[in-house]
């Protein structure tokens, strides 16, 4: 089945409101986006320890934006405006375009402000919350709508690639309007064909290629707790969890000593088949 067939398919079974055909197929194929080799993460080096990230690995600095002053040219005008019938209570720039917060958020002052605020390059306009915990926190209101607008594609990009064998995971990147899709094995042309940018401006990153599938580094976990494993080894552990670059997992032990915990994760490594990560860890208790 073709991209377009799927994602028409998709529309028809979660609403064209959403524009989910228009979305995805944005740039697919144009000499602009050529199709992308992807990325490939660090090699493991048998000669170093094996260190991974616990954590989602989007900590970069989010690149800068091309328009930005093009964006607070549009925003200045719009903090200079004055309108009877509506309030800007603020506005940023985003990676999606300027977004504007207004007041009154619905009827007939709202739909005005919409109009108007359009004719004047910002498309992104949305009520200003009032609510207790949101009043006076312009920036956090900002994130959230952005964080609404990529959550429209990132459910349909997710549709798509979920089903195709190879799929690992899929990650949101906010603050770069991205989304991230961890693959194992050869991507498919489908796959491949999402990679740009999107038609509200979200951009699918290229594909990062992971040497492991998540259900292989799960068996690997559980087998660290499996009888398997030494006792001595058995008697220190305190966790293993998946690292979220899918290059292995990582195992917390009680273990202090720096040359033991080396020793660990090499038999360890040896055992599960997958590179582990050792790490000093106290055990929890329960209160």
């Amino acid at each position: 089945m073709l991209l377009t067939d799927k994602v028409t398919n998709l529309r028809g079974r979660f609403g064209g409101a959403l524009g989910v055909l228009a979305l995805l197929c944005a740039g697919c194929g144009t000499a602009q986006d050529p199709p992308t080799q992807g990325n490939e993460l660090p090699a493991v080096n048998a000669d170093e320890p094996f260190t991974c990230a616990y954590d989602v690995v989007l900590t970069r600095v989010p690149p800068p934006l091309a328009d930005l002053a093009d964006q607070k040219e549009v925003i200045a005008q719009v903090e200079a405006g004055s309108w009877t019938e509506f309030e800007v209570k603020g506005a940023e720039p985003t990676p999606l375009g300027p977004i504007a917060l207004v007041a009154p958020g619905k009827g007939p002052g709202f739909d005005l402000a919409v109009t108007k605020l359009e004719e004047m390059g910002v498309e992104l306009v949305y009520p200003y919350s009032t609510g207790p915990e949101e009043s006076g926190v312009l920036h956090d209101q900002v994130t959230l709508v952005l964080a609404w607008k990529i959550d429209e594609v990132e459910g349909a990009v997710r549709r798509v690639v979920r089903r195709e064998p190879g799929f690992v995971d899929l990650w949101v990147w906010p603050d770069a309007a991205s989304i991230q899709i961890f693959w194992h094995g050869p991507v498919p042309d489908e796959v491949e064909a999402l990679v740009g940018p999107l038609d509200n401006g979200v951009r699918v990153d290229p594909i990062t290629r992971v040497p492991f599938a998540n259900k292989v580094l799960v068996k690997a976990q559980n087998a660290v707790f499996s009888d398997a494993t030494p006792k001595k080894i058995l008697d220190v552990l305190s966790s293993a969890g998946r690292c979220n670059d899918y290059r292995g997992i990582h195992v917390g032990v009680i273990e202090q000593d720096e040359a033991r915990r080396a020793e660990i994760a090499r038999t360890l490594t040896d055992q599960v088949g997958v590179p582990v990560m050792v790490v000093f860890e106290e055990r929890g208790t329960l209160d």
